[in-house]
């Protein structure tokens, strides 16, 4: 489901009825300005965009728990604009602060750098691009050699799972 703007009802029952008790953080994807165009004229790509992002925490976790088989619990919504109306398409998710096992134990994570995820985007992002015929290995080095690349991966603070507001 994509929300678009959610009402109170996204307050009262998400904490109540989809969140597990687990702390969680608020995450944001974003991509940099000169690869956006695709996304305004090829809806398609939001999509696989959510799936470099799940791809890209799953194995961000994964890694830093040492966990093979651990799953996400994660609620991601699209956002294509910002203020002022510019296209500006980025992802904004809740997700779980860790990962459950195949026995529905959950493993927290613990304080970690998000640097290596958001390279993990990065390369996500770029090879689904030329995947999908849009870019090529050119753009994709000059891309790799900014040092501001223009991708952002933005954890929140952790929020306790007791955490109601």
């Amino acid at each position: 489901m994509c929300l678009r703007r959610p009402g109170p009802w996204f307050r009262e029952d998400v904490p109540s009825k989809v969140l597990y008790q687990a702390p969680h953080r608020h995450i944001v994807f974003s991509i940099p300005i000169m690869l956006r165009i695709y996304f305004k004229y090829d809806r398609k790509l939001l999509t696989q965009l959510c799936h470099c992002a799940n791809e890209s925490l799953l194995k961000f976790f994964r890694t830093v728990l040492s966990l093979d088989d651990g799953r996400l619990g994660m609620i991601m919504v699209i956002h294509t604009f910002e203020d002022y109306a510019r296209f500006h398409p980025h992802l904004h998710a809740i997700v779980a602060d860790g990962l459950f096992g195949p026995n529905g134990t959950f493993y927290c994570l613990p304080k970690t750098e998000l640097k290596e995820l958001e390279e993990i985007f990065r390369s996500k992002v770029l090879a689904m691009l030329k995947a999908e015929g849009k870019i090529n290995d050119g753009l994709i080095e000059k891309l790799m050699a900014w040092h501001h690349s223009g991708f952002s991966v933005h954890a929140g603070n952790r929020i306790a799972s007791n955490d109601r507001q």
